[in-house]
């Protein structure tokens, strides 16, 4: 009997002693998971004020960068480029120099009605001539690169108020042009060249470079067609069904690249990813 009884109590301790281990381990793995969730909770609220300290960051050096356009901005002379007078005629070069068409000694004008063949014909060169304008509206005098189709180009510097005509020219062996008449009759606009550009450098290290470009669409042959092989000058005439005639000059919306340091070859731009 007492015998049993020992083994009777030997047995609850040991019931109560498994109970309490389990217990115990109940509440340890429920305080673990309780400090994984505060460590987890931590990790993402670090992470959010990370992303915001950086969201606010980028945010303020669009700002800073923004400003620093602005003041350059300010600073850089308004220039207009115009197209004054459209091309209209058609003047056969001695030479693919770029200015070559705007010298009389070496261009002769052709009448409307010539005729050219190919192959034979290929080669000969044909150009046109575009005059231009450029204003500068101020607050400064402006320096000024202007750049032919072709290569070649000079300096003008224009006082606030004052404007400037140049006379530009596009030259062209007959076999481009008649490619670019191909392409049109196929339904697309054909090569389209820049005869010019026009650039503005601010100065100084932190500065802008400002580009105007003159671009010509359209062919100054068409095909004769009563002779496959036969091309001939086409009309410039402007008109309700043809209102650009065979050829048009328009310039381009121009473009700023802003320099942080031109020397260190720095872009001043927002951070990547801000508008």
């Amino acid at each position: 009997m007492i015998a049993a009884a020992g083994s009777s109590g030997i047995e609850t301790l040991t019931a109560w002693s498994t109970l309490g281990a389990a217990i115990a381990t109940t509440v340890s793995v429920v305080f673990i998971a309780w400090q994984i969730r505060l460590t987890r909770k931590s990790v993402e609220a670090t992470e959010q004020a990370l992303a915001l300290a950086h969201q606010e960051f980028r945010h303020s050096e669009t700002l800073r960068v923004d400003a620093q356009r602005a003041a350059i901005d300010a600073e850089m002379p308004r220039i207009t480029v115009e197209v004054y007078s459209q091309s209209s005629e058609v003047w056969r070069v001695d030479s693919l120099e770029p200015d070559a068409v705007t010298k009389a000694d070496s261009t002769t004008a052709l009448p409307f009605n010539e005729e050219f063949i190919v192959p034979r014909d290929d080669e000969v060169l044909l150009g046109v001539r575009v005059r231009l304008v450029v204003s500068n509206d101020g607050p400064r005098r402006a320096p000024l690169r202007l750049d032919r189709f072709g290569g070649g180009g000079r300096e003008i510097v224009l006082g606030v108020g004052e404007t400037h005509s140049e006379l530009v020219g596009r030259v062209q062996p007959l076999r481009e042009w008649v490619s670019i008449a191909e392409a049109r009759a196929n339904g697309e606009p054909g090569e389209e060249r820049a005869i010019a550009t026009v650039v503005l450098v601010h100065p100084g290290d932190m500065s802008a470079v400002e580009v105007h470009e003159v671009v010509q669409g359209g062919t100054v042959v068409e095909p004769v067609y009563a002779n496959a092989a036969g091309w001939r000058l086409a009309s410039f005439d402007r008109t309700l069904e043809n209102p650009f005639g065979c050829v048009n000059a328009v310039v381009q919306p121009f473009t700023r690249r802003y320099w942080a340091s031109r020397r260190d070859g720095r872009l001043l731009d927002p951070p990547n990813g801000s508008s």
